[in-house]
């Protein structure tokens, strides 16, 4: 019988996940998301969150950190947050508070005021079909689709048109659904060697 090496651990409570390792001087940051689901930030009040207790820096679209957008040959450049004022979706970050403590990070996060001039959600697919733009190819040259009807299978509408049972449903589901053991995090110390994440 095979055990998982992280399963006692885990089930027993002795897991040590990121957020659980502290060093000397450490400080904590906390995301700032957005309220809003489309549209545009047009201002963002921090003057109350800079001056809370512990409070090392708040970052935004309007003092961002400077931040490099990684490129990836799959993705291609992947988005970065606090780079420009546009929102996309609900709870997309929108500010970072650094702060001593991980309350006081939460705190002044809760202290920053931000106004926005919101545009109607983007709830339907089939609504953005027509301003769709097609894939670019790979960094490898491969092509941004795949086939994947059969060979003797014009469409996909001549193979329902053949088909002797038809099924038409719609289905819902959750915006999120992961299981993830621990909230996310992550705790980045310099050494001698580099950067340890």
């Amino acid at each position: 019988m095979t055990t998982r090496v992280d399963g006692p651990l885990k089930v027993t409570g002795q897991a040590a996940y990121g957020a659980d390792h502290h060093f000397p001087g450490m400080a904590h940051g906390y995301v700032v998301t957005s309220s809003i689901a489309n549209g545009e930030i047009e201002a963002m009040e921090v003057t109350a969150a800079k001056g809370a207790p512990g409070v090392i820096a708040v970052y935004t679209p309007f003092d961002p950190l400077e931040l490099n957008a990684p490129v990836t040959m799959f993705m291609g450049e992947t988005w970065v947050p606090l780079q420009d004022k546009e929102v996309a979706y609900y709870g997309q970050p929108i500010g970072f508070v650094v702060a001593e403590t991980y309350e006081q990070a939460r705190d002044a996060a809760m202290l920053v005021e931000v106004s926005y001039q919101a545009r109607p959600a983007l709830t339907s697919l089939q609504d953005g079909l027509a301003s769709a733009e097609d894939a670019p190819a790979a960094r490898d040259g491969s092509p941004p689709s795949l086939a994947v009807l059969a060979p003797d299978v014009e469409s996909i509408e001549d193979a329902l048109a053949a088909s002797p049972v038809v099924v038409e449903a719609t289905y819902t589901t959750a915006t999120q659904n992961h299981a993830a053991m621990e909230p996310h995090s992550a705790v980045a110390v310099w050494g001698p060697d580099g950067l340890t994440i």
